[in-house]
């Protein structure tokens, strides 16, 4: 995707592909982080809240990854800095919802990640221990960190790379570039499905 968009927009070769992502990472943080605490107007709020929902699609693999994970004894929790109501009716419209026992949101526990107070909720929720306990995510600061933070054995969902691990935080921490990949580090196995792209 980087390479797409660095080819379109002549300006963006100077930055390689890795700072492109954290760049826009950050911006999206921030966007979502004053969503979050109504620092933006009411009507942008608005705007923003129809753009987002109109484009929400689960993750590619994803559903296919959650259901093989699922189907082989595993318990499932999304941990998210938002709110319940629009966590769940996401879980909902991207298709996921029944494949999770838990959604645990930063208005219900009061803290955002990388607090481990969130993954403390959610393994209890789950009745789970740390060292039994993997958090995938695509943020290292808010999931990885605090991943580690909680003891978990963390993994860095990152679309395009090329990295098998990265070392982040004294951890070294497996990188998936692909969620049909979370399954074979996870199990041991590849599961039989097709790829399908969800809109």
């Amino acid at each position: 995707m980087s390479l797409l968009i660095r080819s379109r927009f002549e300006f963006l070769r100077k930055f390689d592909a890795e700072e492109l992502i954290n760049i826009y990472d950050a911006s999206l943080r921030r966007a979502y982080d004053d969503y979050l605490e109504h620092k933006i107007t009411a009507e942008f709020r608005e705007v923003y809240k129809q753009a987002y929902r109109g484009s929400r699609r689960a993750t590619r693999g994803g559903i296919e990854a959650l259901a093989f994970l699922r189907e082989h004894g595993y318990r499932i929790a999304i941990v998210t800095n938002g709110q319940l109501e629009d966590q769940t009716e996401k879980a909902k419209a991207i298709g996921v919802s029944h494949l999770v026992d838990q959604i645990i949101t930063s208005e219900e526990a009061g803290c955002c990640k990388p607090d481990k107070r969130m993954f403390d909720m959610a393994m209890e929720a789950l009745g789970a221990s740390p060292e039994n306990t993997h958090m995938v995510g695509d943020n290292a600061e808010a999931d990885i960190k605090g991943g580690l933070d909680a003891g978990l054995q963390a993994i860095l969902y990152s679309p395009g790379s090329e990295d098998e691990e990265r070392e982040l935080f004294g951890t070294t921490v497996p990188v998936l570039d692909s969620m049909y990949d979370l399954t074979n580090l996870l199990t041991g196995g590849f599961p039989e499905f097709e790829p399908r792209i969800y809109y």
